[in-house]
């Protein structure tokens, strides 16, 4: 299905198990089906890596299973999922991250204020169908890369406790947490030992919100946003491990320590507010596709354009947003530096 298809959700846990026949990487090698299967702003890193995915050994032979998407403005609902068989021995349900619609980036700043977000709960159902599944292995393996990490994080929490016993192992790749208190300790121990999350060095979207699992710190070329994308992360020739480092520097600590700080300012209604603001100042900029963005560093350009535009409420509301963000943020670096101070007496 067409990531454009508007879906009930109970449609895609219904479709997930319908019978089809699998395809692999091999038949996708149709470049008429290039347009709809290609998007966002990776495209030529993807249809490259699917050439190479094709020719490879290791990958060639994969299966392609179940693939449901899922998009309505209505809802601000984003989601796709697909599951990848490796026959005899294990199938990988993987999770999509945002595409460059608004309506994907919108779901992704309302799990700030609200859980379970659409996609989420599409997630679960998602993986729930699938371990129905009676074609699929015994074991799973569930990830996904930004918000597909956290969706996939959500749906393994959430499930049925004789479908977390099938999950071998658990990727959250550079995804967002969840608001405090949506899981607990004891929702993550029956996992040890079979989770990883991993984060750039210089990670903007892995830190934030709340997350038990164990973190994992990937080497990346570029700086801040740029790292987000996995087509920078560094590769261990020998193995095809990622590139992994002690800890994450201090300037991503100090980060992630002040965006807490930041959100914990503010209860749900209040962000609710930030966010409705943040993308009626976006449609006033005239931004209809996230990609607008991240082309040529103007971004704060176009964000201000967008602020200075809005209604006055919208424009209040964002101003003290940034103005909490930005004494966060220096009362975390003080916090710190006296911290320092404190040590060397």
């Amino acid at each position: 299905m067409s990531s454009a298809e508007t879906l009930d959700r109970a449609e895609v846990a219904q479709d997930a198990t319908a019978p089809r026949h699998p395809v692999r990487f091999a038949d996708l090698l149709r470049s008429e089906l290039f347009p709809t299967m290609f998007s966002g702003m990776h495209r030529a890193q993807m249809i490259q890596q699917l050439f190479w995915m094709a020719a490879s050994p290791r990958f060639r032979e994969l299966l392609i299973y179940d693939h449901e998407a899922a998009f309505d403005e209505t809802q601000d609902l984003q989601f796709a999922a697909t599951t990848f068989v490796c026959p005899g021995r294990f199938a990988y349900v993987g999770f999509r991250g945002t595409d460059t619609t608004l309506t994907g980036w919108r779901e992704d700043f309302n799990m700030a204020y609200m859980v379970p977000v659409p996609a989420q709960d599409l997630a679960l159902r998602y993986l729930e169908a699938v371990a129905a599944d009676l074609r699929l292995p015994e074991h799973l393996i569930v990830g996904g890369h930004s918000k597909g990490g956290n969706l996939a994080e959500y749906a393994v929490l959430k499930a049925p406790a004789a479908v977390r016993e099938r999950v071998v192992h658990l990727y959250n790749h550079d995804g967002p947490g969840f608001m405090p208190g949506t899981f607990s300790a004891t929702d993550y121990a029956p996992l040890a030992g079979r989770m990883t999350k991993q984060v750039p060095a210089d990670s903007m979207v892995g830190i934030l919100m709340e997350s038990g699992m164990p973190t994992e710190v990937v080497q990346a070329a570029g700086r801040g946003f740029e790292q987000h994308s996995v087509y920078r992360w560094d590769v261990v020739a020998d193995d095809g491990r990622f590139a992994t480092a002690a800890a994450l520097p201090e300037r991503t600590e100090r980060r992630a320590e002040a965006l807490a700080v930041w959100l914990a300012s503010m209860d749900g209604d209040d962000r609710e507010r930030m966010v409705d603001a943040l993308f009626n100042a976006l449609k006033s900029a005239g931004v209809t596709d996230a990609a607008q963005l991240f082309g040529g560093g103007r971004e704060w350009v176009i964000l201000r354009h967008g602020v200075m535009r809005a209604p006055v409420s919208d424009r209040t509301t964002m101003l003290n947003a940034l103005r909490g963000l930005t004494r966060a943020f220096s009362d975390v670096t003080a916090a710190r530096n006296n911290a320092r101070r404190s040590g060397k007496k």
